[in-house]
């Protein structure tokens, strides 16, 4: 709608009307120096991508560093700079099948505490002291099924109106020939002798002088009957996510909630750490209360459960004992076989890769532990079909940078077609490192990759992530230096093949020396910074689209895109992305009275009717400054310059 229409309501008493409209639309600042990365962690969801935000975060969520793997160590130092996007891996019999995952989960069953002891029948009475029996003195007691016996309760007293609790439980039990009656804390207690639901007694009213309402507070006549031992059914059970891990690192037990007295915590202690001690409360097996129900509350409320179940075919007790601790068994860590189809992955199944679908933030896929051909040319793949990623990787470990040239083309000891896309980019060199431990070992780039990507995408996402701006950190040296000046010729065998290299220099130190894609074709998509940056209006602008599909397609419409995409050019213009730009919106079109489209440059009536709006974006995007030319010239004394320089002189006159 146009700013010029007013839509003013001319009915009604005359009055004042305020309208409110939002043109204030921009195009946002997008999530910066994030990566997707796939690896082998301790513990933590498989199949899916986390973001995690801090090395305490990965810690909580993924475990430990571990003897399988460097990956967790390598994301720990990823994240000191940026968050990064994690995907844990597992080994799957058959990737396009999810559920062919060979990592087990350790599980936890609790059995309710049902009582596991037989009780005899029990009426319990009331407290006496002693009872005035000189006028009723009478209780009716069957046990069983035998003949109801009515016992005088004041027989053998010494005085009937001063009936004492011994002598009371003496009367009933010579007259019943068996031991039924007995005092427990001044209280006068029938039981029957034997234990089992088969037993039972029974106070009735006696025919004459009862003084049964002076013994017992039961209503009469009232029948009481003994319990069977019971036997404890599986109650709660408690799923681990998959790994070895949870045997010997978690338990967990139930406690009354001390604010309701309808809902238990559960407590989830890590026997490792007592940091990570874990409490999820106001917790209920009652399924009808879904924002308390264990099943929901516990898992979404827990680093370490997968899944939570209520065994019990009822909504209420008998829970678990409560304060008992359940340990967890039966995990599996699924590692062997691990391979490049794990990391490859399906589409179907959500493996693998494709587990990272749902990730508009980040632009790099890297999996540091995966150096296969088939990996990569997959990841590539992955990257283009999406068309807002880029799939990193590096060269194997201990090749040489004639062989890493091999391995980018698929020469020689190779097979592999080349790469060969904008959608890659690949690196040279292994960062040698001391690790939490104090040893000294050779690991993948990534974390070191990681940490430039993210300082240069700080200062904007079409920086180049290389050069001494952003040196390397943390670093003890390289298994292949080719910034040493008797390899200097082999790291231009690295580059003139789209190969990056880390280099250490012999005074300014290690820096990553080169942000080439793997697209062969000489074009400004060669470089990795021109990529960003056209990811980056990739995922500022084409959101803005859909706020714009079914608005009337006409100029005023156009103006406002026009509006929307102009400022977001004149930032990138004036931040140096951009060397010049041009926008053909169709801003200025307009249709006459006539139904003439009038000022259209690039659409037509014809695609308007059919409800098509184009425009286009003409950019010449900054290259990078890669060679710097500096000529010396000593002159003779008796030379002038300008003589020298001509009519050039001028323009350099000091």
């Amino acid at each position: 709608m146009s700013l010029l229409n007013f839509p003013v309501d001319a009915t009604g008493m005359a009055r004042g009307q305020w309208t409110v409209e939002d043109a204030s639309q921009f195009i946002a600042d997008l999530a910066k120096g994030m990566c997707c990365v796939q690896g082998i962690c301790e513990r933590g969801p498989i199949g899916k991508a986390v973001k995690v935000a801090s090395e305490d975060h990965f810690y909580r969520v993924f475990g430990r560093e571990i003897a399988d793997s460097t990956f967790p160590l390598l994301v720990k130092r990823a994240l000191r700079h940026a968050p990064q996007w994690v995907s844990r891996l597992a080994h799957y019999t058959d990737a396009g099948d999810a559920g062919t995952l060979t990592a087990v989960s350790a599980f936890s069953t609790a059995q309710d505490r049902t009582d596991t002891e037989a009780h005899p029948a029990r009426i319990e009475g009331k407290s006496i002291t002693t009872v005035d029996m000189s006028t009723n003195k009478n209780i009716k007691l069957q046990v069983n099924s035998d003949t109801p016996v009515t016992v005088d309760c004041s027989a053998g007293a010494s005085d009937p109106a001063v009936v004492t609790l011994a002598e009371i439980v003496s009367a009933i039990n010579t007259a019943m020939t068996a031991t039924i009656a007995k005092a427990e804390s001044g209280k006068l207690v029938l039981e029957s002798a034997t234990a089992g639901a088969d037993q039972s007694l029974t106070l009735s009213a006696p025919d004459t002088l009862d003084v049964t309402a002076e013994l017992f507070t039961q209503t009469i006549p009232h029948t009481a009957t003994g319990t069977d031992a019971g036997t404890p059914e599986d109650s709660i059970k408690m799923v681990a996510y998959e790994g070895a891990w949870a045997d010997n690192q978690i338990q967990w037990k139930i406690v009354q909630n001390t604010l309701y007295s309808e809902y238990f915590d559960v407590h989830i202690d890590h026997l490792l750490d007592p940091d990570l001690y874990e409490v999820i409360r106001e917790c209920t097996l009652d399924e009808t209360d879904e924002a308390h129900f264990i099943e929901n509350r516990v898992p979404n409320g827990s680093y370490f459960i997968k899944e939570c179940l209520d065994l019990e075919s009822t909504n209420a007790d008998p829970l678990p004992a409560f304060g008992t601790w359940f340990t967890f068994s039966g995990g599996e860590d699924g590692l062997t076989g691990v391979g490049e189809t794990d990391y490859i992955g399906d589409k179907t199944a959500q493996t693998g890769l494709y587990v990272f679908d749902e990730v508009m933030e980040a632009v790099p896929v890297w999996a540091p532990e995966c150096l296969t051909p088939a990996y990569l040319h997959a990841a590539i793949a992955y990257a283009e079909d999406r068309g807002d990623m880029v799939a990193f990787s590096e060269a194997p470990f201990y090749l040489k940078p004639q062989d890493a040239k091999d391995y980018r083309l698929g020469e020689n000891a190779y097979t592999h077609p080349p790469f060969n896309t904008r959608h890659g980019a690949l690196y040279f060199g292994k960062p040698t490192i001391l690790d939490t431990k104090g040893v000294q070992r050779s690991v993948s780039a990534f974390a070191h990759f990681a940490h430039v990507y993210a300082r240069s995408q700080q200062k904007g996402e079409w920086t180049p992530p290389a050069g001494m701006d952003y040196p390397l950190r943390d670093i003890l040296g390289l298994d292949f230096n080719v910034g040493s000046p008797a390899n200097q010729g082999l790291g231009d065998l690295l580059v003139d093949n789209q190969i990056n290299p880390l280099v250490i220099w012999d005074k300014d130190g290690p820096a990553i020396w080169e942000e080439k894609t793997l697209q062969v074709m000489p074009s400004a998509f060669q470089d990795l910074h021109t990529m960003f940056l056209f990811i980056l209006m990739r995922k500022s602008i084409l959101p803005w689209t859909r706020y714009y599909a079914h608005q009337p397609n006409h100029p005023d419409t156009w103006r406002r895109f026009d509006q929307l995409l102009r400022p977001f050019y004149d930032r990138l213009f004036r931040e140096g992305a951009l060397l010049g730009y041009r926008l053909i919106t169709d801003r200025d079109a307009y249709w006459t009275k006539d139904g003439e489209l009038k000022n259209a440059v690039l659409n037509t009536p014809d695609e308007v009717q059919q409800g098509v709006y184009k425009c286009l974006i003409l950019v010449k995007t900054t290259p990078t400054l890669r060679y710097l030319g500096i000529r010396a010239v000593n002159v003779g004394l008796s030379t002038r310059f300008d003589e020298l320089l001509g009519k050039e002189a001028e323009k350099y006159v000091s």
